[in-house]
């Protein structure tokens, strides 16, 4: 009988390939669209989902002032600001190149553990952490015809995005313990407001009007647009959370290294891309790290 613990590896794994499935869908219309439009667009949409699912529950449980600022706080960072970032970055380097810099996540979640948490470092499964940091600079090496300016705007994004996110993560944490009875749809819904608030104090600044460039798509593209957010903003941040409650918060965002690995799958498959010799070493270290770490 497998652990609690390894449940939570394969929910963070599952959760990274969902977001992977998202990030396909938004980097095809972000190419016709503002970020901030995407993003304000994915988080109302991901609201409403949540609130239906909130509604329908027999139950609920919305924790004390503390864990209620921290999630919020949490989803204004994570969920919104470094959202900014890394669609940005999706729309400069492509999603397969993008998160280039996610191998330092581990170690910054780790740090701030460290801090505000008081965990130690999982050292056991540094080896597999390794493998996926590998993972994600072998990918980094393929060549691209992006020029260099803009290919170093779109590191900076990343690892502004990376920095933000792997704050929140601990946030995110900290919440879970302080309200513990609370599941993972309560918990992403105020996650969620919080990302709203962030995006709508940017979108304000943008200006543009967003039910006009709403209707401006056809059929075809609201079903991807609706499609994605479903696989990166509601499906992946249920099981994302499910696996951060209990499951050893720098192993876990090192699972997510494999995201930069599922994006080049999707791009081979989808842009009938050749498969490379990155391409093959990085799916020898995602296999030797996910049996190290699983």
């Amino acid at each position: 009988m497998i652990s609690y613990m390894t449940n939570s590896h394969l929910l963070a794994l599952a959760s990274t390939l969902s977001f992977a499935v998202g990030a396909q869908a938004f980097y095809h219309i972000g190419k016709r669209v503002h970020y901030l439009w995407l993003g304000l667009f994915k988080s109302i949409v991901a609201t409403i989902i949540f609130s239906i699912l909130f509604l329908l529950k027999p139950s609920s449980n919305l924790g004390d002032g503390i864990s209620f600022f921290q999630f919020f706080f949490s989803g204004f960072l994570g969920l919104g600001l470094a959202d900014l970032f890394i669609l940005k970055s999706f729309i400069i380097l492509r999603p397969g190149r993008t998160l280039l810099l996610t191998g330092f996540q581990p170690f910054f979640v780790a740090l701030f553990s460290f801090l505000f948490l008081g965990h130690s470092f999982a050292w056991e499964k540094i080896y597999g952490i390794i493998c996926f940091v590998l993972c994600s600079l072998v990918l980094s090496k393929e060549k691209s015809d992006i020029p260099s300016y803009e290919a170093m705007k779109g590191i900076l994004y990343s690892f502004l995005g990376v920095l933000l996110n792997s704050f929140s993560c601990v946030l995110t944490r900290m919440a879970c313990d302080q309200s513990p009875l609370m599941d993972s749809i309560e918990g992403n819904l105020i996650r969620l407001f919080g990302a709203l608030a962030c995006f709508a104090i940017f979108y304000r600044i943008l200006g543009e009007g967003f039910i006009k460039k709403l209707s401006s798509f056809n059929t075809k593209d609201h079903f991807i647009l609706i499609m994605g957010t479903i696989f990166a903003a509601v499906i992946s941040l249920i099981l994302y959370l499910i696996a951060v409650k209990d499951g050893d918060l720098a192993t876990i965002t090192a699972i997510g290294l494999s995201l930069p690995f599922f994006n080049y799958l999707f791009e081979i498959v989808i842009d009938k891309r050749p498969v490379t010799r990155p391409m093959v070493l990085s799916l020898i270290l995602f296999i030797i790290g996910s049996s190290l770490i699983l």
